[in-house]
């Protein structure tokens, strides 16, 4: 984490790495012409493998995707029509939730099923029990990313400090937490 970007490196196979950078934005500009140099600069001080990373990939593997956030909105049911995981509530991806909140609905949505008399009826049931939920993950995935992506130099070295210093446990319930019950609440 840094200030106002992110990147994450994952290892997928023999030399293969899936990498990320998540990157402040303000609005919606053009396609970079050369997206790997952009990148390339904006993180030459990150400590290594970064640079090494961004050099082996060539511009032409780079896909820019502005990350867009669903929040609660219209019904997730209509008669007999049902959506379900991110069609429902997609979420930015900073709790690595997004595949475990849908399969959670399915469980859900089984039990549903199983007790209710219509399909109408027990989508109906399947979308009181989800909705409060699944609105916790989404203001948590939320503050996650806001807190990743920190900008202000004050706040960028408080959160540092307290990632470096602080157990997460603590931090999760002493300040996310109640955060989030307002959030949820809102």
């Amino acid at each position: 984490m840094g200030r106002g970007c992110r990147v994450g490196l994952f290892p997928v196979g023999a030399g293969l790495v899936y990498w990320f950078v998540q990157n402040n934005q303000r609005g919606r500009g053009a396609k970079l012409p050369s997206p790997g140099a952009a990148l390339a600069a904006r993180l030459a001080d990150w400590p290594d493998p970064i640079a090494r990373v961004l050099a082996a990939t060539p511009d032409a593997a780079i896909v820019e995707t502005p990350i867009d956030e669903m929040l609660p909105g219209p019904p997730w049911q209509a008669g007999n029509a049902l959506l379900l995981g991110d069609a429902a509530h997609g979420m930015a991806p900073d709790l690595g939730r997004g595949a475990c909140t849908a399969i959670v609905n399915l469980l859900e949505l089984d039990r549903q099923l199983a007790r209710q008399p219509s399909f109408a009826e027990a989508a109906a049931a399947f979308t009181r029990a989800q909705r409060w939920r699944t609105r916790v993950m989404q203001h948590a995935s939320r503050i996650a990313g806001e807190v990743r992506q920190i900008e202000n130099g004050l706040l960028y070295r408080m959160r540092n400090a307290m990632w470096r210093y602080l157990p997460p446990l603590w931090l999760l319930r002493s300040v996310v937490a109640p955060i989030l019950a307002r959030r949820a609440k809102a």
